[in-house]
């Protein structure tokens, strides 16, 4: 794997997962703000979650993981956020 493409993988798997998780604990402690966060997030799952789906109509076929799997934890970690939104 190259330089650039480490970066990339670091960026969008590590810091997009620590952004997440520092604007959910946000959210514990300013009211006004947690509804927008919440939404926000499970709007990023969902979209994640999508990615993978459409990536499969394209590519080859994958083994259960880590796409299925992480696409089972986003979509249903997303609903339960807009449940609770």
């Amino acid at each position: 794997m190259h330089d650039d493409s480490r970066s990339e993988v670091r960026a969008v798997y590590g810091g997009f997962g620590l952004a997440i998780a520092a604007v959910l604990i946000t959210a514990l402690f300013l009211d006004d703000l947690r509804a927008g966060v919440v939404v926000t997030v499970a709007a990023a799952l969902a979209g994640m979650a999508l990615g993978r789906l459409v990536s499969r109509l394209g590519d080859a076929p994958t083994r259960f993981y880590p796409v299925w799997f992480y696409f089972g934890v986003e979509a249903v970690t997303a609903a339960l956020l807009f449940a609770v939104a």
